[in-house]
């Protein structure tokens, strides 16, 4: 039986009943009982309050702090001298810092009464001239008006740009190639060099490689060059226009 009072106090051996709840292994007040702190009761309720109007006090006046200095002279004319003499001054004397100077009757200017505080507002938006398309109207002619100015103006000319010295030397590379390639003849076997044909086509003698590809002069060659510049020239100023 003592072994049965001890696990009925006992809360990891108390076994409860299926459907219900496990039984208390403490002993716990009557149902009238209300758990929690007890709230503290102000001392006036909502009527005093309504009732009485509570004005305002003026805070205490702003005393300065002490002024050691001074009282350190003073300490030394009675002859405090020590620690201990010095602390049993200051209990009896006292001498504060002097009090800052406030200026008075200010004069506060303050505009009219009709005068409205705060920054503007920005101006609402006409509803009308957006739904009616008014803005993008005016936009589109100023943008008239700045192309049309664009075109009026007179056109730069660019002139012949300065041939660079890679540019020089590519003409060169290039002149020298097709000179190389004029007097150049095409591969033939020796034994086959002074052979003619044995058979006859009727057709007129072919021109050799040599007069095909004459050689340009240095006249032509300056033309061909000027030729090239203007063509760049040419595609320059198109590209601005558009």
């Amino acid at each position: 039986e003592r072994q049965m009072q001890v696990n009925k106090r006992n809360v990891l051996l108390v076994k409860d009943d299926i459907g219900r709840s496990k039984p208390f292994t403490r002993d716990l007040p009557g149902e009238g009982h209300a758990f929690g702190k007890w709230g503290e009761k102000d001392a006036e309720g909502v009527s005093e309050v309504t009732r009485s109007w509570k004005y305002h006090e003026e805070s205490a006046k702003f005393k300065p702090d002490r002024d050691f200095r001074k009282l350190n002279a003073m300490g030394v004319k009675k002859g405090a001298l020590d620690a201990k003499a010095t602390k049993e001054f200051r209990k009896g004397h006292d001498a504060r810092l002097p009090e800052p100077k406030v200026q008075k009757n200010i004069i506060i200017n303050l505009p009219d009464q009709d005068f409205a505080y705060g920054k503007a507002c920005k101006p609402s938006t006409p509803i009308k001239n957006v739904i009616g398309n008014s803005y993008g109207e005016y936009e589109e002619q100023e943008l008239k008006m700045k192309y049309h100015q664009i075109n009026s103006m007179p056109k730069e000319k660019l002139g012949k740009p300065k041939p660079t010295k890679a540019m020089q030397q590519t003409h060169q590379h290039i002149k020298t190639q097709k000179m190389d390639q004029g007097n150049k003849e095409l591969f033939k076997l020796k034994k086959f060099g002074k052979v003619e044909p044995r058979t006859s086509t009727n057709r007129p003698v072919r021109k050799t490689q040599k007069t095909e590809n004459k050689e340009l002069n240095d006249d032509e060659f300056e033309r061909a060059v000027e030729n090239f510049f203007d063509q760049i020239v040419c595609q320059q100023n198109t590209f601005l226009k558009k």
